[in-house]
């Protein structure tokens, strides 16, 4: 390669540089040069005066700039290191033709980039993120006593990031990191384009129902502040709620209209939570529905099944509508359905944190919108085969505020039944025995004394638990579970003889 300068009128060449290795640069393949004029040089005329200077871009030297006045040609790059070379070749005090070159000087000085201040900025910002994840606690503690599964998949997820920006302070690690650049930006797009497609895979056949998650945030959304119950279900309507339908009436309860009671009508109200409710079940499949049924049929008189459950309500909030609303609808019968987040008190604590979600919590609300984040968390917390079993409420003990509360309403609900003479049939429903479960039932069964409590794990021992749910992710009993449940909670009411005719 030569590079030379138009000088003078008789624009002659003047060889500078035979070859660009003297300045330990490869050659270029084209061996091309861009030139750009200055001042009185206008690029192709080589009109100029001693004393111009002449812009050189070489076109095989990223970020490299060449220029020269009369007597030196100066070149900077970036070395190895990270500092900032320069490469002096000095001439003569004018260029004239047979001008010998004279010597070359380097000089090295340190040099700051978008890179370096990068380096420093990610981990300043991640650092501090981590501590305050670190130092969250979850409403749901399963890891370490003090995150959720899901939460704890986050904060890990964040510590890897936060290693790998640490470790680009390290030149070594950097160096090779960016010299890695193109294979990293290839699998970083594979990655985004297979999380997408993952993503619309799993909306779209939803193998595990994660559906359901969204559909029960529907159902929330639905709901009206209410001062004594904290919240009441929407009046008078019909939606359609993870595939099923659903009729409220005008008090704001599943299933028909409930007029005036007839003088051979004879009713038995239903108090519980989303198991009493029945989601994802049709109304005419519910086991309130059944139980009327089988008791029409047992007795020969008229039962009509009034179903008062309210999905995520507790002890608490039953004993409230029983006493405010449950009793104008003249029972005959109640049955109270607890299970074991009825511990889960809502205290005000827990309404300031619903009102107002703290940045965490409103990040984890984001990523539950994933279909994908749910298989993760869903696989880290139960397996892939297992299914989805609430376990928020064992982080409660007997000393905690929510199961005190719990055992103390139940205490309260058999007294007043028992002071308006109606019959109370209590159920602990669960799956399966285990000990917080157990500890629970025992403390349940002291503070609903002399009342006993019907313990459903027992009802479903002879075939596998999903036999019984929606689905691996929705626990709630199915049509199937129902139907059972309905048989079994008739036979305990005739045992215990709390209905005249069984």
């Amino acid at each position: 390669m030569r590079l030379g300068v138009l000088h003078g009128r008789a624009r002659t060449v003047l060889p500078i540089i035979e070859d660009a290795k003297q300045w330990g640069l490869p050659r270029c393949p084209d061996k091309s040069v861009l030139i750009r004029g200055i001042g009185g040089l206008e690029q192709g005329n080589g009109r100029a005066k001693l004393g111009d200077s002449v812009n050189h871009r070489w076109s095989f030297a990223l970020n490299s700039d060449l220029w020269y006045g009369v007597g030196e040609i100066r070149q900077f790059h970036r070395g190895p290191d990270g500092t900032k070379i320069s490469l002096t070749r000095e001439f003569g005090p004018c260029l004239c033709p047979g001008l010998t070159p004279g010597f070359t000087r380097q000089e090295r000085t340190p040099m700051t980039s978008p890179s370096n201040a990068l380096k420093w900025t990610l981990p300043l910002c991640t650092w501090p993120v981590l501590i305050y994840l670190v130092l969250h606690r979850s409403q749901e503690p399963q890891v370490l006593g003090r995150w959720s599964f899901g939460y704890a998949s986050l904060a890990a997820g964040w510590a890897f990031l936060t290693l790998i920006s640490s470790a680009c302070l390290w030149t070594p690690f950097r160096r090779r990191l960016l010299a890695s650049r193109a294979a990293l930006s290839s699998l970083f797009c594979g990655l985004i384009l297979a999380t997408f497609m993952g993503e619309v895979l799993l909306r779209t056949i939803d193998p595990m129902g994660f559906a359901y998650y969204g559909e029960m945030q529907r159902y929330i959304h639905m709901r009206r502040d209410n001062e004594k119950l904290v919240y009441t279900q929407p009046a008078s309507t019909e939606v359609v709620l993870d595939g099923t339908q659903v009729r409220y009436n005008s008090l704001g309860l599943r299933g028909p209209e409930l007029g005036s009671k007839g003088p051979d009508e004879k009713r038995v109200l239903f108090l519980g939570d989303s198991v009493v409710f029945g989601w994802g079940v049709k109304e005419e499949r519910l086991f309130v529905n059944g139980v009327a049924d089988r008791l029409e049929k047992a007795t020969g008189d008229t039962w009509v099944g009034i179903n008062a459950g309210v999905c995520s309500y507790n002890s608490e909030q039953e004993e409230l509508y029983l006493e405010h609303h449950g009793f104008d609808l003249q029972p005959d019968l109640v049955v109270l359905v607890i299970i074991d987040n009825d511990v889960l008190t809502y205290s005000d604590q827990w309404k300031a944190q619903a009102s107002k979600p703290s940045p965490i919590r409103r990040l984890q609300i984001a990523m539950r919108n994933s279909f994908l984040y749910r298989l993760a968390n869903h696989a880290l917390t139960n397996g892939l085969g297992g299914i989805s079993l609430e376990g928020a409420e064992r982080s409660m003990n007997p000393d905690t505020e929510g199961w005190e509360k719990n055992m103390q309403a139940l205490n309260r609900m058999g007294e007043r039944c028992e002071a308006q003479g109606i019959p109370l049939a209590i159920f602990h429903f669960r799956w399966n025995s285990g000990p917080w479960t157990d500890t629970f039932l025992q403390h349940a069964r002291e503070h609903a004394a002399p009342l006993p409590v019907g313990d459903t794990s027992t009802w479903f021992e002879d075939a596998p638990l999903n036999k019984w749910v929606n689905s691996m992710t929705d626990s709630h009993p199915n049509a199937q579970a129902h139907s059972r449940t309905a048989k079994k909670m008739v036979e305990t009411v005739g045992e215990l003889g709390l209905v005249d005719g069984l």
